[in-house]
């Protein structure tokens, strides 16, 4: 089965969704902190992600939002672990944030990182795997 952007969107909004208290009287917005790469090489995968975030956070508020409140996205740039951390705090200290999503990405391992990793030996011992 595949998905399309908006039941991904809408279904990543709504699991999100299931942390927020449905005891909150106030009608201010949801705002849902989103920690993505906006700069560097992966600045276009951070934008495009946010970017169907925010379709989602439309598409929900066009139907009239969550409990009759509208959902707000509201970015955080986290290119290197410590931005994320900034990012973050940023967020939840200043932005007053509900809630945080994100993506996790890394690198593949380069041919020197692969020649310095443990794989497990058949006598379940771990060796030095050994680059060609």
């Amino acid at each position: 089965m595949r998905l399309t952007r908006r039941q991904f969107g809408a279904g990543t909004i709504a699991t999100l969704l299931g942390g927020v208290s449905r005891a909150s009287a106030q009608q201010a917005p949801i705002k849902i902190g989103a920690v993505n790469p906006y700069t560097g090489p992966m600045a276009l995968y951070g934008d495009e992600v946010t970017r169907g975030f925010e379709l989602a956070a439309d598409w929900v508020n066009a139907q009239g939002g969550v409990l009759g409140r509208k959902i707000e996205i509201v970015r955080g740039s986290a290119a290197s672990a410590q931005e994320g951390i900034a990012a973050v705090e940023q967020l939840v200290g200043r932005d007053k944030v509900d809630l945080l999503t994100g993506t996790l990405s890394r690198r593949f391992p380069t041919r020197r990182a692969r020649a310095h990793s443990t794989t497990p030996s058949s006598t379940g011992r771990p060796t030095r795997s050994r680059a060609t």
